[in-house]
């Protein structure tokens, strides 16, 4: 049967399953982590993910911005006439 399909105590057991699964997991995931990288603690192994992941979410919302930045630019350089245009790029 699918999940849907399934009653409400069904499906609230699936749901705590593979949340025990993702949990252990993420464990072997910091893990094997922690083994690569010769970290002492898993929660330093931990931080260093979760500032990655920060740099991340930094960096697409700043490409995000950027390319806005770059097609108003763009919409309003076609809007320039031809003199206006060679001033602004010389």
């Amino acid at each position: 049967r699918g999940f849907k399909k399934r009653s409400g105590a069904q499906a609230s057991e699936l749901v705590y399953l593979a949340s025990i699964h993702l949990t252990g997991l993420r464990f072997c995931l910091l893990l094997f982590s922690k083994h690569e990288t010769d970290a002492q603690r898993l929660s330093d192994v931990r931080n260093e993910m979760e500032d990655s992941m920060c740099v991340l979410n930094f960096s697409s919302k700043f490409w995000g911005l950027f390319r806005v930045l770059i097609s108003g630019t763009l919409s309003e350089m076609e809007e320039l006439g031809g003199e206006d245009k060679k001033h602004i790029m010389g």
